[in-house]
């Protein structure tokens, strides 16, 4: 099996390196959003406010799905487009995991707002993930 650049191992094309491992900052960033998102999902239970029950049913899924990218992207980080491929990969389980009804192991009610809740948490992962890329345009900063 060729195992190239597609795949996060040994160099790239001809006269290319391959990408860089992970720097330890975004490694931890990525593990701090990770533990972010669990957190919201064991705390949810708790939440009273508006559209509790909406909260707590879609809750989850978001927060999962929030979570999964950040955790794929770690072990993606040295493909060709390592956020890209964490949204796809992370998108895929998640609306696998509601389509087979838990994989078949576990438990899990079907609601077909869980597939629109898994997406919105992939988003707000992408999301977060891009605005705390960008550069620092503060007035003064070079």
């Amino acid at each position: 099996m060729n195992e190239g650049p597609a795949f996060g191992h040994g160099p790239g094309a001809p006269g290319q390196p391959g990408r860089p491992a992970m720097p330890p900052a975004e490694k931890i960033r990525c593990v701090l959003l990770l533990m972010a998102g669990i957190v919201v999902f064991l705390f949810l239970d708790r939440y009273q406010g508006p559209y509790a029950e909406a909260v707590r049913g879609q809750g989850g899924n978001v927060a999962v799905s929030f979570s999964l990218y950040f955790l794929l992207l770690i072990p993606l980080w040295r493909t060709r487009s390592p956020r890209f491929m964490s949204a796809i990969a992370a998108f895929a389980a998640v609306q696998l995991f509601e389509a087979t009804n838990g994989f078949g192991v576990m438990g899990n009610v079907y609601d077909p707002l869980d597939y629109l809740a898994n997406a919105l948490g992939i988003g707000a992962a992408l999301g977060i993930d891009a605005l705390m890329d960008l550069p620092d345009r503060s007035p003064g900063v070079r």
